[in-house]
């Protein structure tokens, strides 16, 4: 329960109002994003999320595409898993039984 401190150590000014209504507004963010909420985030991201063998038009890909290299310092899913995985020719030919 929030409580507004008593009228007499309020200011009339609106200044002192204004960094009032910040405070709460700061301590009710704080509330609002608890670890919780945000790892509840992160399943609710990942659930919806492209999977394997995930059907999708080239329309999609591509703009699934532009829009993860758009993002700034963020490799990986909010689980740790790589999302994108930079490799040379030589290992992608390996991968792909193409030299040995």
């Amino acid at each position: 329960m929030r409580r507004r401190p008593p009228r007499s150590t309020l200011s009339s000014s609106s200044a002192a109002s204004d960094v009032y209504k910040r405070q709460q507004g700061e301590e009710l963010r704080k509330e609002l994003i608890t670890e919780k909420n945000e790892r509840l985030l992160y399943t609710i991201a990942c659930k919806s999320a492209v999977k394997a063998n995930m059907r999708m038009s080239k329309i999609e890909m591509e703009t699934l595409v532009r829009n993860v290299l758009r993002l700034k310092n963020i490799n990986t899913c909010p689980h740790g898993r790589p999302i994108i995985v930079t490799m040379s020719k030589k290992e992608l030919e390996k991968e792909f039984k193409r030299i040995v």
